[in-house]
């Protein structure tokens, strides 16, 4: 999830990769119902398809998903499902224990990834822009930056979600998180999203607002 987030932003700029990340919590919502026995109501169900209606006006397809739109959606599935087994792990593990095995499994899926890079230096596809090269110091300061961000706020997240008692009840505050995107978006010279984009970034936040609405 986080590997299709990280190609989004390079790919698909800051705010959209946002807006697809964001579906997250209805796919933690569908897999918390079918596998872990919480109810879903009448109401839950109706944000659940709101929330991909949203996906549709975000990613306007015209004949078909461009790649970046099907990156977003599988890296919702893997991120729902993530924070879906988060809330079930906290009955038998720390916060800090979580996050570490996130880590190391990120720390070798990325190491996969620039070996197949290293191996097809041209690179297609999801190995598009995948080409290793050693950092200079400035690089290294701003990869320290996004390592220590990138910590305590997956410690945060995971706590959050542990702490919880509905798996879908920290996506109305985490929300925010898309507009700050926007901001520093156009800080870094990005063009904000059409107006039907945005429409569906809008959509897809009530999905999940009214999913963490649900008792």
């Amino acid at each position: 999830g986080m590997a299709a987030f990280f190609y989004n932003i390079a790919n698909a700029g800051l705010s959209m990769a946002f807006a697809f990340y964001k579906t997250a919590p209805i796919f933690t919502a569908l897999i918390a119902g079918f596998f872990f026995a919480q109810k879903l109501r009448a109401l839950s169900w109706f944000a659940i398809l709101l929330g991909f209606v949203g996906f549709l006006l975000t990613a306007q397809p015209s004949g078909g998903f461009a790649l970046t739109d099907i990156v977003g959606i599988i890296g919702g599935l893997c991120s729902g499902a993530a924070l879906a087994s988060v809330h079930e792990l906290r009955k038998y593990y720390k916060a800090n224990s979580i996050v570490l095995s996130y880590m190391i499994a990120g720390t070798l899926l990325m190491a996969v990834l620039l070996i197949l890079g290293e191996l097809y230096p041209k690179g297609s596809g999801l190995l598009k822009g995948v080409k290793f090269s050693f950092p200079n110091a400035y690089e290294w300061l701003l990869l320290g930056l996004v390592a220590l961000g990138g910590y305590y706020f997956q410690l945060y997240l995971t706590r959050a979600f542990a702490a919880s008692k509905k798996a879908g009840i920290i996506a109305s505050i985490s929300y925010s998180d898309v507009i700050f995107a926007m901001i520093f978006g156009l800080f870094l010279g990005e063009a904000l999203p059409n107006f039907i984009a945005l429409c569906g970034i809008f959509v897809i936040a009530l999905s999940g607002v009214l999913l963490a609405k649900q008792k």
